[in-house]
């Protein structure tokens, strides 16, 4: 037996008497963690009981030791199934659209486009509709309560074992602000994948995309930048100081700017995760 061993226990003791019942909350608890976790508990027991018998430790002790490092195990580690929330932000042009739908397909989580959604809200025959449209035109930003209201709708519509993606959420302060504050409230982890590219850049792959995709804001690429720099990059600024901002060079091929992103998010090429 290892000789630190016959000091645990009473070390334990003396800081916590744990009763029974924690034990089973504890042992509730591991119920709803990964099948890991739940897989080691018999084999903890089991150990800690040889520890009972070989040092004659009394049985209130051993069912305390129990509790104790049970309860600890799931308070510091980590499960394996955590849920997780990510956001995509960038320039025009940059590319986050096809990187959340990579990051979906590979990972089998569901993705929300604020794009997508305004771009429906526009074919509906109401005033709302119109001014969107107008607006979505002439390059300029919605208002961040109606791009927020769309995203609170969209966020309380998710299991809470399930992770998502969100594309286009986060482009002004106020949207950063109700986004770090929503996801904390819930206690949602969460991660900001900011992907990077130049002007330049920017422009040189909007105007290849007039001709394949005709979007109708494409046309408007300077005003869009300059909303960037005025709104976007104050939000990047927020997030960055909440330390859940992730960098990605967006100027190289699509499947590397993917792989980087996997990998700043742990994540293997086919995720799976909850």
């Amino acid at each position: 037996m290892p000789k630190f061993a016959k000091a645990l226990f009473p070390l334990l003791t003396n800081i916590f008497l744990v009763s029974n019942s924690v034990w089973e909350l504890a042992l509730k608890h591991a119920s709803r963690s990964d099948k890991s976790l739940r897989q080691r508990i018999p084999e903890l027991c089991n150990c800690l009981r040889l520890y009972q018998h070989s040092f004659h430790i009394p049985q209130y002790s051993i069912s305390s030791a129990i509790s104790i490092c049970v309860f600890s195990y799931i308070s510091y580690t980590q499960p394996v199934n955590e849920t997780r929330t990510i956001f995509f932000l960038g320039k025009p042009g940059c590319g986050k659209g096809t990187q959340a739908t990579m990051l979906a397909e590979a990972t089998n989580w569901p993705m929300f486009s604020a794009g997508k959604l305004f771009r429906e809200l526009e074919q509906e025959r109401t005033p709302v509709a119109r001014k969107l449209k107008r607006e979505n035109e002439a390059g300029f930003l919605s208002p961040h309560w109606f791009a927020m209201y769309l995203y609170l709708k969209c966020l309380f519509s998710i299991p809470d074992d399930t992770s998502a993606i969100f594309d286009g959420f986060n482009r002004k302060i106020q949207e950063a602000e109700l986004i770090i504050s929503s996801l904390q409230w819930l206690g949602r982890s969460f991660s900001i994948v900011h992907i990077a590219i130049s002007d330049e850049e920017a422009h040189r792959r909007i105007e290849g995309r007039k001709h394949v995709e005709g979007r109708m804001d494409d046309h408007a690429v300077e005003e869009r930048l300059k909303e960037y720099r005025e709104y976007t990059k104050p939000a990047i600024e927020l997030f960055h100081n909440a330390g859940v901002l992730i960098e990605i060079d967006g100027e190289r091929e699509r499947e590397a700017i993917a792989a980087d992103i996997r990998s700043a998010l742990n994540l293997p090429a086919k995720a799976g995760l909850a």
